[in-house]
C-alpha cells in the first residue's frame, strides 16, 4: 500500500479525459463516496455510514488530514510547490483544510436528520435508529 501511495504521489493526477485534476477535484471525489455521509444530527454533526459515528466539521477535518489523502492531494495539478517540483507539505496541508471545510458545508448542507434519511434495513445505522424509536 505504501509503494502505491508513493507513486501515486509522483504522478499527476488524470481525469477520464486526460485532464490533470485539482486538489478540490481530487478530494471531491475521494471524500465524500468514503465518508458516505447518512443524516444530520440535531448537534450539527454527520453521521458517516463507512466509519460509524457522527463527526463535527473539525473532526471531519482532522480525518481527512491524514497520510493517504495527503498523498492524493499531492498529486493535484494545483498542489503548492517549490522550485524544485517537491510538494510544500504545510501548505498542500492548509489547501485541504480549507477544501475541506467547503466540502463538509456541502455535504452537511444536503442531509436530512434521521428520520429522512435513506437507510438500508441492514445498515448499523438503520439498527440503531430501530432501537432509539419507542414500540407501543
Amino acid at each position: 500500500m505504501g509503494l502505491i501511495l508513493v507513486e501515486a504521489a509522483q504522478q499527476p493526477d488524470v481525469g477520464k479525459n486526460g485532464e490533470l485534476k485539482e486538489v478540490h477535484q481530487i478530494l471531491a471525489e475521494y471524500v465524500p463516496s468514503d465518508f458516505a455521509a447518512q443524516y444530520a444530527t440535531s448537534e450539527g454533526r454527520a453521521f458517516s455510514g463507512t466509519i460509524g459515528r457522527a463527526f463535527s466539521r473539525t473532526q471531519f477535518i482532522e480525518w481527512y488530514t491524514n497520510p493517504t489523502v495527503v498523498a492524493l492531494a499531492s498529486t493535484g495539478l494545483d498542489a503548492p510547490r517549490d522550485e524544485n517540483d517537491l510538494i510544500m507539505r504545510p501548505q498542500l496541508i492548509s489547501t485541504m483544510e480549507r477544501e475541506l471545510k467547503v466540502l463538509w458545508g456541502e455535504i452537511i448542507s444536503r442531509l436530512g436528520t434521521i428520520d429522512q434519511a435513506d437507510l438500508t434495513v441492514d445498515s448499523p445505522t438503520a439498527a440503531r435508529k430501530a432501537t432509539s424509536v419507542p414500540t407501543d
